[in-house]
């Protein structure tokens, strides 16, 4: 719809003049490259690109770089969930585990191009032995298993907290997921908190968390060799919500 074409030019443009006139780069050809993309030079990209769809390629590479560089990457992130919700609003279309979605967190670092906004915004390694430090940042996804779309993804800076990013994709998935959907949510030995945990009962979720060692050791030690299922209760007492008080 017009509507809709409006909402994403607007997020699109990083200025207002921008893509207000007919150009031989469309706005399609910007957006649809970006997921054609297979890590060749760009000159090689753009002539692959442009071959797959079957137009006139008399544009160089600069060119298309710079129509693209105009691109707000922000708007992607708006599609995507939009893209998301709309799979989601139809559920029959979808598989659950008696009736729960199946949800995983985990994170990871990456490498990001060592440029100067880059290294401002997320930061840095430790440099090797001859002072040589990569540009980094952490990613986090919260990934929907039996149905392989993931729900939300968050760009930090390097070494953001995987407990804070875990926070925000359960938050985010509110918006996302139908209303009332039941989810089961698995993190693996860097996610245990007392406060994540609260917030998944506080919003009546079911979690699977794996238990790195040290962590709640006075109730594990009540488990006995062979328990297949036990339930144990776990106070939150001042020393465990210590970190969380504010």
């Amino acid at each position: 719809s017009n509507e809709l074409q409006e909402k994403y030019l607007s997020k699109i443009r990083t200025k207002k003049s921008d893509f207000t006139r007919k150009r031989k780069i469309t706005l399609k050809d910007i957006f649809l490259q970006m997921f054609f993309n297979k890590g060749k030079s760009q000159k090689n990209e753009i002539h692959d690109f442009y071959g797959e769809v079957n137009k006139d390629m008399s544009i160089s590479a600069t060119a298309f770089a710079n129509a693209r560089m105009k691109f707000n990457p922000e708007a992607l992130l708006l599609i995507m969930q939009d893209l998301i919700k709309e799979e989601y609003s139809t559920p029959d279309n979808l598989i659950t585990l008696n009736d729960y979605y199946v949800l995983a967190v985990d994170g990871s670092d990456f490498v990001f191009p060592s440029t100067i906004k880059n290294r401002e915004k997320y930061g840095e390694a430790q440099g090797d032995k001859h002072g040589n430090a990569k540009v980094m940042s952490s990613i986090s996804t919260y990934f929907d298993c039996i149905n392989k779309i993931f729900v939300d993804v968050s760009i930090n800076n390097y070494k953001f907290s995987e407990r804070k990013s875990a926070m925000k994709h359960l938050e985010k998935a509110k918006e996302i997921l139908p209303k009332n959907a039941k989810t089961l949510s698995i993190f693996d030995r860097g996610y245990v908190s007392i406060r994540l945990i609260d917030q998944m009962i506080d919003n009546n979720q079911k979690f699977l968390m794996r238990l790195p060692k040290g962590i709640f050791s006075k109730e594990r030690a009540s488990l006995e060799k062979g328990d297949q299922d036990k339930v144990i209760k776990v106070k939150y007492d001042r020393l465990r919500t210590n970190q969380y008080r504010k």
